[in-house]
């Protein structure tokens, strides 16, 4: 009758334990089909080569939909000096483009320091680019 008893009592805890619990699913994060992409670029170039007139294209830089580029810096090779300009909005100026494309076609131009505002007018500093103007 011990012997039943125990055997009985260890059977229904190994049942017990083997039982599986059941396991609640938790959302974690946003649904990444909302994320916006908030990688700066110029027609879709986000580094390396870049064809010197999409470089001076009239779109300029940007960015998510709902956000606009309020300024960057935009540094360059010229000859044995580097040049670094400060431009407000998101089009290159016409005379930086003519300006990379005398002295620094083929050599690698830095956009750094850009400046975003999103609807609400929250400011964000966007990662810098790394763009090589070609012919």
């Amino acid at each position: 009758m011990k012997l039943f008893l125990f055997s009985f009592l260890m059977l229904n805890n190994l049942f017990l334990v083997a039982q599986p619990e059941k396991i609640e699913h938790v959302k974690i994060g946003l649904d990444s089909t909302q994320q916006e992409n908030l990688f700066p670029h110029i027609n879709q170039y986000y580094e390396g080569e870049i064809p010197i007139a999409q470089l001076g294209d009239m779109e300029g830089i940007q960015t998510a939909e709902n956000y606009k580029i309020q300024s960057f810096i935009i540094n360059y090779a010229h000859g044995e000096k580097n040049v670094s300009v400060e431009v407000k909005g998101n089009i290159i100026p016409k005379e930086v483009i003519e300006d990379i494309y005398k002295f620094a076609l083929g050599e690698m131009v830095f956009i750094t320091k850009i400046v975003t505002e999103d609807e609400n007018k929250n400011i964000f500093e966007l990662i810098p680019m790394n763009l090589i103007p070609i012919e």
